[in-house]
């Protein structure tokens, strides 16, 4: 894939009660870590403007969470976390984010 995906379309409320809108990610835009087995971890800074725009601002609280694949290519994708918390797959056991 390209710059754009797979990303994430995230929904938040501000602290002060405004909603607001990020586009967070494309893998080649985060951070990248070799975990083995031919599976990388990806993260992003949801506060930097180099992996979220517009950066989200501190304290937060995010509403949605959308992925998004729209450029030609073969995506895997497992094990998303948000604030240490993850989704796996159907089915399986353990806490899913929650973003506060």
């Amino acid at each position: 894939g390209g710059a754009g995906a797979p990303r994430f379309n995230i929904n938040y409320t501000t602290p002060g009660g405004a909603s607001g809108f990020s586009f967070v990610g494309g893998c080649s835009n985060g951070t990248l870590v070799d975990i083995g087995n031919g599976w990388s971890r990806v993260t992003f800074d949801t506060c930097s403007a180099a992996q979220s725009f517009p950066p989200i601002p501190v304290g937060s609280t995010i509403t949605s969470a959308v992925l998004i694949v729209d450029e030609p290519g073969t995506y895997t994708l497992d094990n998303i976390q948000v604030n240490g918390l993850y989704a796996d797959k159907p089915g399986a056991a353990g806490p899913l984010p929650e973003c506060e």
